[in-house]
């Protein structure tokens, strides 16, 4: 059967993007289906994936689904290696996969496999990626070819990203390695932490570490936790304490120390390689600002260190998302939505004023009531008992602006009908509702022999009653109560014992 893939074009009709063939390999199989589509145009599409109908088909209702997708400027592609399934990784995957502008392609390298290790990532390096992470990973985990290609990119205006760990910077021989031209520090072989070994203590910095900007070169856009310097060092003074911090060792003269512990020890360095901008973070503890209430900086300050590395931490333009929880729903599914106006550091623009509505198929439209949920508002929608696709138009105004900035989002209402839907029959669902009610399965053959037997048998009647004695409620035992209590009591006036 042929499987063909619907793309919206910008004039809003739908045209063919991609086609297959499927042969099925047997009855109630499902066939994965794989088709791409590369969008040439910004904005909202549809997409629709649909069966070309099949000789004596009767319904045709299920062969087709709908979705939309949001083709965006400027988005970025992140490539993160790690080599350990620490808490800092999950914390860091989970704040990054929520910025809309972000995709995030995690790798984990295991170390228990390192008999498989160098891992080959020529396929995941063909991809255009814009910033690089590498967490907990020893340099052995790359090829030299893998790690020549991912230099390349970086000289070409690519960004590095450096994390802490235990195999990490010198400790995991990533200066004498092929990506070590661009390492913002210096060669170390006594530096190395051999894998399956003992932690070497000398290669960490113990304790609580209160990070703060350095007075030189502390002014970037990672570290802009506030709108003046005074806000900056407030805010990062007022920041929950990291635990520990790997050396970063001996850095090169053209690295510059960003930010440092109080006691002078580097935590995030950075420096420029060809095009590209290189960072190294020495600390792996920033999940313990969310735990301690500072997950609205710990978002910032993440968000804005790949921003840095990608040089897209120049941009001056507001923000105004839309993001619904789901994109197909059943009729009369409430959909909830989340929405807000950001700055480009991340930050929620204060003091704007939403205002949400929703459009159906046939263009009829009905507002949204919109509450603010910290620095974020949300919404909900109901009552969308149409099938088709339907629109939810958002429109932000902050003080000082005259014109509201507009942003929408579609989803669809698709066509539920759970009888129609299969119109096969199902046997072995027949089989264990006929074995549940006592009954049983007979064959078409066996019709007659059927008739036969309920001839041959006699009719009987069955009548079932249900009843309880309990001698407790009855004359005769009130009576022998009284008699006993009677007598005992004649008794003890006649002894004298009363």
């Amino acid at each position: 059967m042929a499987v063909v893939l619907l793309a919206e074009n910008e004039s809003g009709a739908m045209q063919e993007a991609a086609r297959t063939i499927v042969r099925a390999t047997g009855e109630a199989v499902e066939e994965p289906v794989r088709l791409s589509w590369t969008p040439t145009a910004l904005g909202e599409r549809k997409l629709t994936l649909r069966v070309e109908p099949q000789e004596g088909e009767v319904i045709l209702a299920n062969n087709e689904l709908s979705t939309f997708v949001e083709v965006i400027d400027g988005g970025l592609r992140v490539l993160y290696l790690e080599g350990a399934l620490r808490v800092e990784q999950r914390f860091l995957r989970r704040v990054l996969a929520a910025s809309p502008d972000m995709q995030v392609d995690f790798e984990w390298i295991d170390a228990s496999r390192r008999d498989r290790w160098p891992v080959d990532l020529s396929r995941r390096l063909t991809a255009d990626y814009d910033v690089f992470l590498i967490g907990d990973l020893d340099a052995s985990a790359l090829r030299p070819e893998d790690q020549r290609a991912m230099l390349e990119k970086v000289n070409a205006g690519a960004g590095l990203g450096l994390l802490g760990g235990f195999h990490a910077f010198e400790a995991g021989g990533w200066a004498s390695s092929a990506l070590g031209p661009a390492m913002p520090f210096e060669q170390d072989r006594l530096a190395r932490q051999p894998l399956g070994e003992p932690v070497r203590p000398g290669l960490h910095v113990q304790g609580s570490l209160r990070m703060v900007p350095d007075p030189r070169f502390g002014n970037v856009s990672i570290l802009r936790l506030g709108t003046t310097d005074e806000d900056i060092r407030a805010a990062w003074e007022g920041m929950p304490t990291l635990e520990g911090a790997s050396r970063l060792g001996r850095l090169l003269p053209t690295t510059k120390t960003l930010a440092s512990a109080t006691d002078g020890t580097p935590l995030l360095v950075a420096r420029e390689y060809g095009e590209g901008r290189v960072l190294a973070y020495a600390a792996d503890s920033t999940w313990r600002w969310v735990m301690q209430g500072a997950g609205d900086q710990h978002r910032r300050f993440w968000r804005q260190l790949v921003l840095w590395l990608a040089r897209q931490d120049d941009a001056e333009q507001d923000t105004l998302w839309v993001r619904l929880a789901q994109r197909r729903i059943s009729p009369g599914t409430p959909l909830p939505f989340d929405t807000g106006l950001t700055r480009p550091d991340g930050s929620a623009q204060p003091g704007v004023v939403l205002e949400a509505t929703v459009v159906a198929p046939d263009g009829q439209r009905r507002p949204v009531r919109v509450g603010r949920q910290g620095e974020t508002f949300s919404g909900l929608i109901v009552d969308c008992a149409e099938p088709g696709d339907w629109k939810l138009v958002v429109k932000a105004t902050k003080p000082g602006d005259a014109t509201p900035r507009e942003r929408s989002a579609r989803f669809t209402v698709f066509r539920q009908d759970l009888e129609l839907a299969n119109p096969r029959a199902n046997p072995l669902l027949m089989r264990q509702l006929a074995e549940a009610t006592s009954g049983g399965v007979r064959l078409p053959e066996e019709v007659p022999a059927i008739f036969e037997e309920i001839a041959a048998r006699p009719p009987t009647f069955e009548s079932t009653e249900q009843w309880s004695y309990s001698p407790w409620d009855t004359w005769p035992m009130f009576l022998l109560m009284a008699a006993c209590l009677g007598s005992e009591w004649f008794l003890r006036k006649r002894w004298g014992l009363v």
